[in-house]
């Protein structure tokens, strides 16, 4: 054995005076004997910056064997590190928009401007139930902005003016998010109930049931609408003038080239 190690130590020997001294690829280059074999790194620019320092111990080289060292790797004893949270993000405030006035329901029906304050819900409420509606409220209507259907739960005149007005409460709170009353969608339910109890009119209810929520094209007709149809003897006359008007143009060619 002692043989074989010696051979394998004279290899060596030799391979390295051949090669010369090589730039050491590892990480950590091996230590030079003049300093300590305890060695602390830290960088005091990046120190300030709160940056890990690592403590590093390098063994001794081994006497025993030319290439000891290679095997020598560092062995890290402390690595401590600090690490700063981030800062907290800034919530999302978004953009206040200006109430709108309170517009009155039958604004599209009989023409009626009058406007109140959104804090003056109360008094909006009124003007549409004392002035418009009376002790007429309907049984069932939807918001005027978005899906939401509001039906009676009793028949009582009670029960009908509890659902009338939280409709209209709801309605409020649209407005005070900055919806205009131009941005009013139709209510069926409630257009009906004011035709049958006689608050408008034919031509307004006509009018009012061709809404659309979507833009509509030009020139269409209504539902069930069919073109006027002409008198029958209109008919019969239009189509004897044609027929007789293609016999005699038929004659006519017959005589010209005889």
């Amino acid at each position: 054995m002692s043989d074989l190690a010696a051979d394998i130590n004279g290899f060596i020997s030799q391979y390295h005076a051949r090669r010369g001294p090589q730039p050491s690829q590892h990480a950590f280059t091996p230590t030079p004997g003049y300093y300590a074999t305890s060695l602390m790194f830290s960088d005091e620019a990046t120190n300030s910056l709160a940056t890990p320092t690592q403590s590093v111990s390098m063994s001794n080289a081994s006497s025993e064997t030319y290439m000891s060292s290679c095997f020598d790797m560092p062995t890290a004893q402390t690595s401590s590190a600090y690490i700063e949270s981030p800062p907290a993000s800034i919530p999302y405030q978004q953009a206040m928009v200006p109430s709108s006035p309170l517009v009155c329901e039958f604004v599209r029906y009989t023409g009626c401007n009058a406007v109140f304050d959104p804090n003056d819900e109360a008094e909006w409420i009124e003007h549409n139930v004392n002035f418009h509606l009376g002790d007429a409220f309907p049984a069932a209507c939807v918001c005027w902005f978005c899906d939401r259907e509001f039906k009676i739960s009793s028949k009582s005149r009670a029960g009908t003016e509890a659902c009338y007005r939280e409709r209209m409460h709801h309605i409020a709170k649209h407005f005070r998010k900055g919806v205009t009353g131009r941005q009013m969608r139709p209510d069926f339910f409630f257009l009906d109930h004011v035709y049958k109890y006689g608050l408008i009119d034919e031509d307004t209810f006509q009018r009012e049931a061709m809404q659309h929520e979507a833009p509509q094209l030009s020139g269409l007709h209504p539902a069930g609408w069919r073109p006027e149809r002409r008198p029958v003897q209109d008919q019969i006359e239009s189509s004897r003038s044609r027929h007789r008007g293609s016999s005699t143009r038929y004659r006519a060619s017959q005589r010209y080239y005889r």
